[in-house]
């Protein structure tokens, strides 16, 4: 704020008793003159008979705003995170938080979508270090057994898969989202796994994440 800025504020905080109140006019020239100063009458304070509204800056660099009294602790906070990005204005802490923040919001490279699994067997995983007899399923973990046999090895029978389909239409609810979402971070996809297909958190359901996570293209 300029210094003139300053000195208005200051008076309108201690105001004299023999000082004339400000016309409204007068006072919104004087509070324009802060970017940051915004002006909150559902907390204003009382001197005497006097209201005498309460002012706090407003910060600009994190998704939710923090309200401060003062210009400095504003300034403190915002040194806190000097790392900016170049597309908007919010600020990190740490440098590695930039990358993913562009990819997510303003680069976009990869996109997570249910409709990326093509079919049931999808949603199935195969652990080489687990016995080979059995099938896990990514959105909760559970094994399914293999009960029939190919060439020596252990293979999913149809009676089998009659099972894990009714497991995944039951109980995770396969196929009834929208699968034309996309969604532009994993752990905004993850939740959406979690109250939409009721998915339990795993090396399954990282392994889920990576068969729905798709390329895109960053925009030129």
């Amino acid at each position: 704020p300029s210094p003139a800025g300053s000195i208005a504020l200051k008076n309108h905080y201690q105001p004299s008793l023999e000082r004339q109140p400000l016309e409204p006019s007068q006072e919104t020239t004087d509070i324009s003159r802060h970017s940051n100063l915004n002006y909150s009458p559902s907390t204003s304070n009382f001197c005497g008979k006097r209201k005498i509204p309460r002012f706090y800056y407003l910060c600009e660099c994190c998704p939710k705003p923090e309200k401060f009294e003062t210009q400095a602790e504003l300034n403190a906070h915002e040194q806190e995170k000097p790392y900016e990005c170049a597309h908007c204005r919010n600020r990190f802490k740490n440098e590695n938080e930039v990358e993913p923040h562009l990819k997510a919001i303003h680069l976009r490279w990869y996109s997570w979508s249910c409709s990326a699994l093509s079919g049931y067997s999808d949603a199935f995983q195969y652990y080489p270090k687990k016995s080979n007899e059995t099938d896990t399923c990514g959105y909760c973990g559970e094994d399914f057994p293999r009960s029939g046999s190919g060439l020596g090895v252990p293979i999913a029978t149809e009676q089998d898969w009659e099972v894990r389909i009714r497991h995944l239409q039951e109980i995770h609810r396969f196929g009834e989202c929208n699968y034309a979402k996309k969604f532009w971070r994993r752990n905004h996809f993850g939740q959406h796994l979690k109250h939409s297909h009721s998915a339990t958190s795993g090396k399954w359901r990282k392994l889920l994440e990576n068969a729905c996570m798709r390329d895109e293209h960053p925009p030129d």
